[in-house]
């Protein structure tokens, strides 16, 4: 799947989430209180920095360096929608939850989620970790070649800070596979009452971590790619 059209499947994801928001009924005084506890969407994955670099040079098996042009964007998949609902003026409505480090890349994320109406609260700091980021090399085509994740900031996130926001009371609790066994196991013990809880593999090294013990049983929607499968 290209750059492009991992966009807009983000893009796909969020219009659909928004339209089903939009259709339901408009809360009262006393169900604003509950979602000011819970929002109605909780999401918790990858934030991360993405350093994309194309060349019109690049062949497979190649060991040289190559002229072309480096871009820098916000990225992680989660990320991506919880931006889609922001956009859409949907940010109230959205917790998003991940790790990051105490780097100046963390300051790049968080000013991400403040220009689209994301609240940072559920930006959890570790101290003396690295923000996530992926690096990724396009051909002249824009078709994806290879690329580098270091999402180890994300594996983990402390159960006390996921708890802050009562994610089990939201209504669509959406998933990456950036979050470890561990962090993934919690929150899906704790979703029974969730109406839709949705799954993003990610990668095909990651997209396994969902298979582990009883998972993929407790998923409304699993969305993985051919290469994924």
């Amino acid at each position: 799947m290209t750059d492009i059209e991992l966009i807009k499947n983000n893009a796909a994801i969020g219009s659909k989430i928004a339209c089903a928001l939009s259709a339901q009924e408009k809360p009262t005084t006393t169900a604003i209180k509950s979602i000011a506890e819970a929002r109605r969407v909780t999401i918790v994955g990858g934030a991360a920095v993405d350093i994309i670099s194309q060349s019109d040079t690049i062949v497979p098996g190649s060991s040289n360096s190559h002229v072309g042009h480096i871009m820098m964007n916000e990225g992680g998949s989660t990320r991506n929608v919880a931006e889609c609902l922001g956009r859409l003026g949907l940010g109230k409505d959205v917790t998003f939850v991940s790790g990051i480090g105490d780097d100046d890349k963390q300051i790049f994320v968080k000013n991400s989620l403040d220009r689209v109406g994301i609240s940072t609260d559920g930006l959890c700091v570790k101290q003396g970790e690295r923000t996530a980021a992926f690096t990724g090399v396009l051909d002249k085509n824009g078709d994806f070649f290879c690329g580098v994740a270091d999402m180890a900031v994300l594996e983990y996130i402390p159960r006390e800070h996921l708890d802050m926001f009562k994610f089990w009371n939201s209504q669509v609790l959406i998933l990456d596979s950036n979050i470890g066994t561990e962090t993934l196991e919690y929150l899906l013990s704790r979703s029974a009452h969730v109406q839709h809880v949705i799954y993003e593999p990610i990668s095909q090294e990651k997209s396994e971590r969902i298979l582990s013990k009883d998972f993929l049983g407790q998923l409304t929607c699993f969305k993985p790619n051919m290469i994924q499968l």
